[in-house]
């Protein structure tokens, strides 16, 4: 097993440092680089380690501490799992379907997904393939708390799920704001983490302040406009909060 070496962590805690805002506070620093250190001495797998992170899903470790994770002969990241949890993917061609550890899924509905998308042409190109991808989970109702399909590591997201969310904000107000919704916003809009999801409402505690970072996010752009091409699914939802919530 490769070493983790006073130079990794010595630039793992500069990256902490450097590339994070709000900063994270000292405790939080302390459980990442323990967590990244017993990850690469295989005292611990990707569940516990995600949780060492601070993170709600592995998708945030791979894009945040990818680079201090220990690659294969391939550069491939090393996955390790708990052996006290039960975990399920699958993986075809730049596709992967995640199963959550601890949600129930219907049998029948996964069979059905995992069908569908391995008959998607690897030659397709990436916005095709992502609107092929938001058919199958919407049309056989796949939750994302259950299910998490990534197309060449960036997650694949579901229009009708991320707008029922933004109804429910625009009913019961921001304190109303799930974890599926700041996921999107911070991931796929153009906005920093403001730590989690209570610093972001605290940041737009209103809903006219969300449909203002809509029209102009952190970068100063409208969320439609950040978009790039190959995001079919993002683009659909943004197109969709102009249209419901902006007229």
């Amino acid at each position: 097993m490769p070493l983790f070496t006073a130079k990794m962590e010595s630039n793992l805690r500069l990256h902490l440092r450097a590339n994070f805002y709000p900063p994270h506070p000292a405790s939080a620093i302390e459980s990442m680089v323990k967590g990244i250190r017993e990850y690469w001495e295989g005292n611990i797998g990707v569940e516990k380690l995600t949780k060492a992170c601070c993170l709600r899903n592995q998708s945030g470790l791979f894009k945040y501490f990818g680079d201090f994770l220990p690659t294969d002969d391939n550069d491939d990241i090393v996955i390790r799992h708990d052996d006290n949890l039960e975990r399920q993917e699958w993986t075809m061609g730049t596709i992967r379907v995640i199963k959550h550890t601890g949600e129930e899924i219907n049998q029948d509905k996964l069979s059905d997904l995992l069908e569908r998308l391995e008959a998607i042409d690897a030659n397709t190109i990436e916005s095709h393939a992502r609107q092929a991808i938001v058919d199958a989970l919407e049309e056989l109702e796949i939750d994302s708390n259950a299910i998490s399909v990534l197309f060449d590591g960036n997650s694949v997201y579901r229009p009708n799920e991320i707008l029922a969310e933004i109804d429910k904000i625009e009913k019961q107000g921001m304190i109303a704001m799930s974890d599926k919704l700041y996921k999107f916003v911070i991931n796929a809009c153009g906005s920093i983490a403001h730590y989690d999801r209570g610093g972001w409402v605290q940041e737009y505690p209103t809903f006219e302040a969300f449909k203002g970072f809509c029209r102009q996010n952190e970068y100063g752009q409208d969320i439609k406009s950040y978009q790039p091409g190959w995001a079919w699914d993002r683009i659909k939802i943004a197109e969709r909060i102009f249209e419901r919530y902006m007229s």
